[in-house]
């Protein structure tokens, strides 16, 4: 099989996200160099270019900040199946680089693998005039002419290394206003009141006609304390003495008045809604 020259330009539609392993490579297009396209994504940058022949084979290779590197692979005619592991070897400059497991890959109607290498494989890659890629039986997939490759790695790098000190910089920003909750809101809950709030002071609830005319003739006097249940709508439901004023008439004036007259701005639960509550006083009956 004859070595394949590049055709110097790439289709980037189908790039427009391309997933290797866990990493998107978003087709944001850099200045390229020796016939390769550029294009940067969070944490890697990627040199791509394809090559004529049958199928049009694309090669794209990733470098990422932290030194991995990735090769991808794609053919319009091959049948590789997405997912299923192949055995693949790359040989440069005589040296056969098997990179581990590859992993058949489809992108659009392009089908191929994509395989993991260490750094060591980029300085084969930029001095090796041509790339031959094999079955693990020995059966040459294909062929690539790699002119141009070494220009295009210098420029990978200064990729990566841009993309490395934008990284940095965010994190720096980011560790500035680490201090600062996203939302300082989040674990506080909204708070009701403990109890129903009374409306009207309690004050303005009674009047001297109120007092019972049985203890106005008797001359009694005294305090009567009182629990108040508080309904959801602000109405009182219940009302019982919890201490007596000592004259059945003065307490039992006290809760038909306050059930009669009392309104409330009801309690609260923690997410705001209303509830059933409580309310506690005393009133004095006095001459």
């Amino acid at each position: 099989m004859p070595f394949r020259g590049a055709r110097g330009h790439v289709l980037l539609a189908w790039l427009g996200l391309f997933t290797l392993g866990a990493t998107q490579l978003q087709a944001r297009a850099t200045p390229g160099a020796g016939g390769w396209e550029i294009m940067t994504g969070d944490d890697m940058c990627a040199m791509t270019q394809e090559f004529e022949g049958e199928g049009a084979t694309q090669l794209l290779l990733g470098l990422y900040t932290n030194g991995k590197v990735a090769v991808l692979v794609t053919n319009t005619g091959w049948t590789t199946i997405e997912s299923q592991k192949y055995e693949i070897v790359y040989v440069l400059n005589g040296a056969a680089f098997e990179g581990g497991t590859s992993t058949g890959s489809r992108v659009g109607s392009r089908k191929g693998f994509g395989t993991n290498f260490d750094a060591g494989f980029l300085k084969d890659f930029a001095a090796a005039p041509y790339l031959t890629i094999k079955s693990s039986d020995g059966t040459i997939i294909d062929d690539l002419n790699l002119a141009g490759s070494a220009a295009g790695l210098n420029e990978l790098r200064r990729c990566v290394s841009r993309e490395k000190a934008l990284a940095d910089a965010a994190a720096r920003e980011e560790a500035k206003l680490a201090h600062i909750p996203k939302d300082p809101f989040a674990s506080v809950s909204p708070k009701g009141p403990l109890s129903a709030e009374l409306r009207l002071p309690l004050v303005s609830l009674f009047s001297g006609n109120d007092y019972p005319p049985s203890s106005l003739l008797n001359r009694e006097e005294g305090k009567v304390h009182y629990r108040l249940t508080v309904g959801t709508d602000g109405r009182v439901s219940t009302c019982t003495v919890t201490q007596s004023s000592g004259f059945a008439e003065l307490d039992a004036a006290t809760c038909r008045i306050l059930q009669a007259r009392a309104r409330f701005n009801p309690a609260r639960n923690d997410a705001g809604l209303a509830i059933e509550g409580t309310f506690e006083k005393t009133v004095s009956w006095s001459l």
